[in-house]
């Protein structure tokens, strides 16, 4: 019987190499240099033909590759295997040597069923990873040249090889690039192209989509094959299609999102912003499978991440089932470290995420897509727990309302209507169109009342003269609750009810619900933010 070997290769610590420099263009570079080495045409620039696509690819997708080599003869498809690992290794870190890259390699276990052995060439992998006995990197070898904006050593390499990675880099990004974008535009190289208003609004969005119990959904295709019976190259097959199925479809919502953008371009909606002519206010930086990560320019930073999850809230996957995810938006201006600002992205991800596990509890939230976000005014602080500790109010209430849901499954999750995103974009418009009724700096200073707690913002209110500030788009919260049968905790009347508001579907652990301010989300937002408005169907007459 021939022998088969596994081999998983995967880069690790992706994110402090694609963002190690604040400049968009290097960002996006780096993004594309580590799609490129986990995928078949990097493996036969290293390997040759010892690898082969069709004899060698199992499947790729979730950050890392697996493959198979096959022989005979023992012995002979293990030290394929381990040459192929060392071959592919050594041009990793000759092309990139700040890319940590790791491969794992382990023989078929026949009497074992394909999921067992892929989850054990992953928990090898794993192994690996935490045996390291350095996380860092060679810093300087001595005589190099230092680049003087990160004061990091520059490698000087042969000018055909510059050219060619160079060449094979480009090519990778252009792949990735024009799978998400709509014809006649092209996605910014720069910050500043972005669309940014210097002096009036010149934020930016650090956006992270991730998608909603991505390894729960693989285990359960893996037990699915496994229930059919699935001999290792039928399991391998299908293992290959539903990854790559994933991996089209968030692509896909991402290009919907673009197209989305350019229609609200095109009908003058968005002229707010100062774009060049042909340039997406827009910049994909990783769209790897179901984890997207994009800069934005900051007015349209939230409306285009929740049309993001809109989109992909339509689509169905290889599985047979709908997707949905989350989605943490940092809204910074342009010198602030953007790894910091990632990391913070990830973390409102992460807020929303654990939103939604409140919310659903049956799936763990799996069928909630949440948006959570953040607006950095000043000194970033180290965490968002630390963020979100300053938006207690005097009397022990909760600033923000966030996160908010954008949209549930089939399965009819209850949820607060006030924590709705469409009930945050409804009042946004509410409040925006007052500006000429109510001066924009009373509206501000509104956020200094609220933070005093509610019977201050209910005085502040009453004393300017802004009695419908609050009940426009409250009023129908309780009606709502009620005609489901459900009986929150809605205390008080009139601005009482609407100014600050609990939420009984999402309790914390100690059972205690604090209520939110209905309000604060959309005041701080007001200078950031500019609407998206979808496409209005078609109605057949």
């Amino acid at each position: 019987m021939a022998e088969r070997y596994l081999v998983i290769a995967e880069v690790s610590q992706k994110q402090s190499y694609i963002f190690n420099r604040n400049e968009l263009k290097i960002n996006v570079r780096n993004s594309s240099a580590i799609a490129m080495v986990t995928e078949s045409d990097y493996f036969k620039r290293a390997a040759g033909d010892l690898y082969s696509e069709q004899e060698n690819l199992v499947y790729a997708g979730g950050g890392h590759s697996v493959l198979e080599f096959i022989a005979a003869s023992e012995g002979e498809a293990e030290e394929k295997a381990r040459r192929f690992c060392r071959l592919l290794t050594l041009k990793v870190y000759e092309d990139f040597p700040d890319i940590a890259f790791f491969t794992a390699i382990m023989k078929y276990d026949q009497k074992a069923s394909p999921s067992r052995n892929l989850r054990a060439l992953s928990g090898l992998l794993e192994d690996k990873k935490n045996r390291r006995l350095a996380s860092f990197h060679q810093g300087s070898f001595g005589i190099e040249m230092t680049d003087p904006n990160d004061l990091q050593p520059i490698r000087v390499l042969q000018e055909g090889e510059e050219k060619a990675l160079a060449r094979l880099i480009d090519r990778k990004k252009r792949e990735d690039d024009e799978k998400v974008l709509p014809a006649g535009y092209r996605q910014p190289e720069r910050f500043a192209e972005l669309g940014g208003t210097k002096d009036l609004s010149n934020f930016i969005a650090v956006v992270h989509i991730d998608g909603n119990g991505m390894g729960s959904r693989v285990s359960r295709f893996y037990e699915d094959l496994e229930s059919r019976d699935l001999g290792w190259e039928e399991f391998r097959i299908e293992i290959r299609r539903f990854s790559e199925q994933i991996d089209r479809d968030f692509k896909s919502a991402f290009k919907d999102m673009d197209g989305q953008i350019v229609e609200n371009i095109e009908a003058g909606r968005l002229d707010a912003l100062s774009l060049q002519k042909g340039v997406l206010p827009v910049r994909r930086i990783i769209t790897s499978g179901d984890d997207i990560c994009y800069v934005a320019e900051g007015r349209i930073g939230l409306e285009s991440a929740a049309a993001f999850l809109r989109s992909l809230a339509k689509k169905t996957g290889y599985d047979g089932k709908p997707y949905a995810a989350c989605a943490g938006v940092c809204l910074i201006h342009q010198k602030y470290p953007f790894y910091r600002a990632y990391e913070l992205a990830e973390e409102l991800c992460r807020s929303a995420k654990s939103y939604g596990a409140k919310l659903s509890k049956a799936d763990n939230g799996a069928s909630v897509s949440a948006i959570d976000w953040h607006i950095e005014f000043g000194e970033m602080q180290d965490s968002l727990e630390e963020i979100r500790r300053q938006y207690e109010t005097a009397d022990g209430n909760r600033l923000e309302m966030r996160p908010y849901v954008v949209c549930t499954g089939a399965d009819g999750t209850a949820v607060l209507p006030g924590r709705l995103y469409s009930h945050f974009r409804s009042q946004m418009a509410s409040i925006t169109s007052k500006t000429e009724l109510y001066p924009a700096g009373k509206l501000k200073e509104l956020r200094t009342a609220l933070k005093k707690g509610e019977d201050a913002a209910k005085y502040y209110l009453v004393h300017n003269h802004m009695y419908d500030v609050a009940l426009e788009r409250y009023q129908d919260v309780v009606t709502e609750l009620l005609a489901e049968g459900k009986t929150p905790d809605l205390c008080g009347s009139g601005l009482d009810r609407t100014l600050f508001i609990a939420d009984p579907f999402a309790e914390d652990s100690d059972k205690k619900i604090r209520k939110h301010s209905t309000l604060f989300d959309v005041v701080e937002m007001m200078d950031t933010f500019l609407l998206l408005e979808e496409k209005k169907k078609e109605v057949a007459v």
